[in-house]
């Protein structure tokens, strides 16, 4: 019998000793190699950045299964939205963002297509990112090649619905009435915005009116959709 050889993931941080011995209590193996932990699971390293990023409760849980599903409860999801026909500059930016998106390992949802979803798929899908297409047609198959998950509706536009609702925050590039539509959804959710050379606007004011919250580059756009992810996590666990 061939014993399978392990697989090890450089954790990003340094594991604190109580982190190690609770993963080590669940049966995942840890060593140490140059000052960082290795872990040979990859959910170790969701594990890792979500109990300290959101400060969630551990107690209880007593395998690697009920982690996996408490992690699960937690992943951030990112909308990306914009326009499927953009110039080097804006798919560029898309691209950066996609890659930002799954460094930071939250999924990236998306539209499916073409332009601005499939470059931010491309970035995504080559930092090792998980990617979620919502199309507006029936046809899977119409899906950019970056997509993981591809989930036709044969809604048309009103698939812009299910793109919004379905994430934390949502980053509008660029764009156009389409991309106008989404951003129209995620004020009527009050879904966190974050806008790269995107449209100007605001809802009608109210106290809870949310407003788009402009960044200027990718890497920025994508720090500030995790923050804000993460409160709208808590808010709505408090809830």
């Amino acid at each position: 019998m061939v014993e399978r050889k392990q697989d090890y993931f450089r954790v990003p941080i340094t594991m604190p000793s109580n982190m190690v011995s609770f993963l080590e209590n669940l049966g995942i193996e840890c060593k140490k190699s140059g000052g960082h932990k290795i872990a040979n699971t990859m959910i170790v390293r969701s594990a890792i950045k979500l109990l300290m990023d959101l400060d969630l409760d551990i107690s209880g849980i007593k395998s690697e299964e009920e982690l996996e599903d408490r992690i699960k409860e937690n992943i951030i999801k990112i909308s990306v939205i914009g326009g499927s026909q953009v110039d080097t500059e804006i798919y560029n930016l898309a691209y950066e963002v996609g890659k930002e998106i799954a460094r930071n390992g939250a999924v990236l949802i998306c539209g499916g297509l073409s332009g601005t979803m499939e470059a931010a798929c491309k970035g995504a899908k080559e930092e090792g990112g998980l990617t979620i297409g919502i199309l507006p047609t029936a046809d899977e198959n119409d899906a950019n090649r970056y997509v993981d998950i591809k989930i036709p509706t044969g809604m048309g536009y009103a698939r812009n619905v299910p793109i919004v609702l379905s994430s934390h925050a949502v980053i509008a590039i660029d764009g156009s009435s389409g991309t106008l539509s989404e951003i129209g959804y995620a004020f009527t959710f009050n879904k966190p915005i974050i806008g790269l050379k995107t449209w100007e606007a605001r809802p009608y004011y109210s106290e809870d009116s949310r407003f788009i919250i402009k960044a200027k580059t990718a890497k920025e756009a994508v720090k500030i959709a995790i923050k804000e992810a993460r409160d709208y996590i808590r808010k709505n666990q408090l809830s």
